[in-house]
């Protein structure tokens, strides 16, 4: 099955299980506190756009873990939940200013400011509930995914990154300081996913490799999916990434691009993503069934995918890249 198509299918899935449960929460509001319209708000933030990239890191990693994909589907919300009130805060005012987001207008522009800072708020607290009840997990999986999502969504991880960015306007960072910010940035959260991926598919704690892979992957794809976002930033326009563009030049970010120049930033994907490999790649996000259970063969994949195959798939490393337009 191509990636296109299991993309399509796992974000399907999630689409129905994010509208299940944010149903639930609308019901629940309105029968006990009357706040209607921040449930419309949350609703309004989370479903009908984007391609669910996150989610299917979850849903991919389960099942490169030998899982199955079910039990990981509210993990997989989870995530889905905290990147959108990373989107519904960073388009504020007060942070990024962006009236549009997923080809509509921004929540705080749909609704209200107030409205807008309380639906991510209480996205973010939710996301870290639906993460503790999964119900297909036990508590002992449920702990550890809660946790990882906490943590690298929080002030150890997104959000720090989000105020390292804030404070670097204007500034010029050197290469070192710009893969921190955007590591911690863009990158924990995507890490998180394929972490909490790996969680779901084991009923014994997850085993130290499976965990190194998944976070180091993540970090990795992080990465790759900036430095594309920021050459989108210049190349693309707002009908196809349904945002504003020129954003990153207009208030004088450091950038991927800014720092090292379009030519080479627009080769940095591939070498990012390189050293894991074509096949375990493919594995991670193709859904080809050949990392073991235990990821015991992961170092052999690795080799065999950098030694085997690198100038076979220079294309597929690329490809892996471009997936962030999805945004």
């Amino acid at each position: 099955m191509s990636f296109e198509t299991r993309l399509k299918e796992h974000a399907a899935l999630v689409e129905k299980r994010l509208g299940e449960l944010l149903a639930d929460e609308e019901k629940y509001i309105s029968a006990h506190s009357g706040g209607e319209r921040l449930a419309k708000a949350m609703q309004y933030a989370v479903l009908g756009g984007g391609k669910r990239l996150r989610a299917f890191l979850v849903l991919q990693f389960c099942l490169a873990n030998g899982g199955k994909a079910e039990d990981a589907l509210d993990y997989a919300c989870a995530i889905e939940m905290m990147h959108a009130f990373s989107l519904v805060h960073d388009d504020l005012p007060a942070m990024d200013n962006d009236d549009m987001r997923r080809g509509k207008p921004s929540t705080h522009k749909a609704f209200d400011e107030a409205t807008a800072i309380l639906a991510g708020d209480a996205l973010a607290i939710d996301a870290i509930r639906t993460a503790a009840t999964n119900k297909r997990c036990g508590a002992k999986r449920n702990n550890d995914a809660a946790t990882c999502l906490a943590c690298f969504a929080g002030g150890r991880g997104m959000c720090a990154g989000q105020q390292t960015d804030l404070d670097s306007e204007g500034k010029t960072l050197d290469e070192k300081a710009l893969c921190d910010l955007v590591e911690r940035k863009t990158g924990d959260l995507i890490a998180a996913a394929c972490y909490m991926g790996a969680v779901a598919a084991y009923a014994r704690p997850l085993p130290k490799r499976a965990a190194n892979c998944a976070l180091e992957f993540g970090h990795a794809l992080g990465l790759a999916f900036q430095i594309t976002d920021d050459l989108l930033d210049i190349y693309s326009t707002a009908e196809t990434l349904g945002k504003t563009v020129g954003k990153d030049e207009k208030e004088q970010k450091s950038t991927f691009v800014s720092l090292l120049g379009e030519a080479k930033a627009v080769l940095m994907p591939t070498l990012y993503l390189e050293p894991f490999g074509y096949v375990a790649i493919e594995a991670m996000l193709c859904g080809t069934p050949v990392i073991a259970t235990d990821w015991g063969s992961f170092p052999e994949i690795v080799e065999e995918g950098v030694n085997g195959f690198r100038c076979r798939t220079q294309a597929e490393f690329v490809r892996a890249a471009e997936m962030c337009n999805s945004l």
